[in-house]
């Protein structure tokens, strides 16, 4: 009998369409799960320095779909005849384009072009998922010769890694594919390999986090959270508690403030470790450690401006408000003046010339800073005023501006 080892990372990924392959097939295997830290010395050792790689008896194979392809051959899931043999290898193909699409879009390192490459990648998963379900409708359930073959077990394979790109399950709204999933995953040697295999983070399992944001009917501290989950492309639920319902709500927080955001089922507080949650989550940190800081003090800056503006506009009495205008105006001034000159310096945005949490969490601010100041806050700032422009300008976040409640601030 041959041996087989099979040499991929912790995840699904795409060494999952070779696991399910192996696994329907009877095939008894060694899955050899890379960690990062051993990368490095695995790389050169592969035939291309990239993986999935098969071993058999000690000679390494190559190529995803290569190795796939040899093992439906082996197992009877390749057609009837060349016809049907070529319409699995194209039925493969459309569905690893799809994998692609949502890769470039979920592995990207540059935070400006995530808007781009998502809007692209979801439009494409609209796209292909009608045309697989059209394909499965007319084929009996299945994509090749009303019958299973290798490229219903590729489908499966790949639906929890997409699933998780997407934050979302792929199969929802179109019936014919989430059968075909599940048939194919209750197939007793793949039920089997899922029954024991480790839950990893492309693992369809655990990705379908809840999220709550809950502050008060306005955009207030709230805001920039709510532009940073819309730029995200997660789903929310956007809590807007009246003055009514805030006693009764009040004692129910850590501090007996909001914003607050629950993920799961856990309360997360204070709005600036959420912006720093959500940046991580998104990518929007910078790309090197000191980009990071400079991020995180732009945001601590615009904090500062914040809480200046907050406590002048709602803890002064009237009277203390119109005597310390000048003085609040004139604080405001230089932090814009600061602002204004690091926007200027790092080519239309806060940090290293590209999106980042800094510049969300000022545009989601520019809507009460536009109450407390005047509309016209911006005229003497033109970067600033180009800044919010792009930023209000993003898919997500032209949505939610859209859509989100009129109020005064």
């Amino acid at each position: 009998m041959p041996s087989y080892k099979l040499t991929y990372f912790n995840f699904t990924g795409l060494g999952e369409p070779v696991r399910f392959m192996l696994s329907y097939a009877g095939i008894d295997f060694e899955d050899e799960r890379v960690s990062d830290e051993e990368w490095p010395q695995y790389k050169p050792l592969m035939p291309m320095e990239q993986v999935p790689v098969l071993e058999i008896d000690g000679k390494k194979y190559n190529q995803s779909l290569a190795i796939c392809r040899f093992i439906a051959k082996k197992s009877d899931v390749y057609g009837r005849d060349d016809i049907e043999a070529l319409q699995i290898d194209s039925a493969v193909n459309s569905i690893n384009d799809l994998r692609h699409e949502m890769a470039n879009y979920f592995w990207n390192t540059r935070p400006e072009w995530t808007p781009i490459l998502k809007e692209r990648a979801f439009e494409r998963l609209g796209f292909y998922l009608d045309k697989f379900e059209a394909i499965l409708n007319v084929n009996g359930g299945y994509f090749v010769g009303k019958k299973l073959t290798w490229a219903d077990i590729f489908f499966a394979s790949l639906h929890d890694y997409m699933s998780s790109m997407a934050e979302k399950d792929i199969t929802a709204g179109h019936p014919k594919l989430k059968n075909v999933f599940n048939e194919v995953c209750n197939l007793p040697n793949i039920k089997s390999y899922l029954a024991n295999r480790p839950k990893t983070k492309s693992d369809a399992r655990n990705i379908m986090s809840n999220y709550k944001l809950t502050y008060f009917e306005f955009a207030g501290l709230a805001e920039p959270l709510r532009f940073l989950l819309s730029y995200g492309g997660i789903d929310y639920k956007d809590n807007r508690l009246s003055q009514k319902d805030w006693p009764v709500f009040k004692p129910q927080t850590p501090l007996e403030q909001v914003p607050i955001l629950e993920v799961d089922g856990k309360t997360l507080y204070q709005s600036n470790a959420i912006v720093r949650f959500l940046a991580n989550k998104l990518k929007l940190f910078g790309s090197s450690e000191l980009e990071h800081f400079e991020v995180d003090a732009h945001v601590e800056t615009i904090g500062d401006l914040r809480s200046l503006l907050f406590n002048w506009t709602w803890a002064e009495t009237p009277e203390n408000k119109i005597a310390k205008e000048a003085e609040i105006r004139k604080k405001a001034a230089f932090y814009l003046d600061k602002l204004e000159a690091s926007v200027k310096k790092n080519g239309g945005y806060f940090v290293g010339g590209k999106l980042s949490a800094a510049d969300i969490v000022f545009a989601g601010f520019n809507y009460v800073f536009s109450y407390i100041l005047g509309n016209e806050f911006l005229a003497d700032y033109p970067n600033l005023k180009n800044l919010v422009e792009k930023v209000n300008a993003l898919p997500g976040i032209k949505s939610h501006i859209d859509k989100r409640p009129k109020t005064l601030c």
